[in-house]
């Protein structure tokens, strides 16, 4: 199996977003004949088609929503380790911290206790529900989550609970 090949996902993802090929051909200052082969080739790897194609205008299939429902998460991701690298560089490292609301603040503050007062670290603390939470953990804008309750991995989602 060839590997994904991220330009023909971002053309995708920016027909997908714009709706219509000749503008996302314009905005990716390429032609139109050759966005639409790239997607076409997109489409052949995946095996499905993504588009539906009436007149001028296209609408995704169901397998185009998910391509950029992945599309979305894979190129936010991107932009977060560009932010995260360059943060890293110019700050201090920061450890974000997800807490469920009913987690006693005393078993909080003793177990962050090492981390406080550190110069090179700058400690974000968010208290929310564990669904909350456990999603931000997977949109990776928190680090880790301390939660009063087990949680279990699935099929999508392979937590680590200790």
């Amino acid at each position: 199996m060839r590997r994904l090949n991220f330009h023909h996902l971002h053309y995708f993802w920016a027909v997908a977003k714009e709706g219509n090929l000749t503008r996302a051909a314009e905005a990716l200052h390429v032609s139109q004949s050759a966005l639409s082969t790239q997607i076409r080739v997109l489409e052949d790897q995946l095996g499905h088609p993504l588009f539906i194609r009436s007149g001028r205008s296209l609408r995704l299939t169901e397998a185009g929503q998910l391509v950029l429902d992945y599309a979305e998460t894979i190129f936010a991701l991107g932009s977060e380790l560009q932010d995260t690298l360059q943060n890293t560089q110019e700050a201090n490292q920061t450890l974000r911290i997800g807490s469920v609301a009913t987690l006693s603040r005393n078993f909080q503050e003793n177990l962050l206790r090492p981390f406080l007062g550190r110069e090179d670290l700058v400690l974000t603390l968010e208290s929310g529900s564990v669904d909350e939470l456990l999603e931000r953990l997977a949109l990776h804008k928190l680090d880790v989550v301390l939660t009063n309750q087990a949680v279990s991995a699935d099929s999508q989602r392979t937590w680590q609970c200790r």
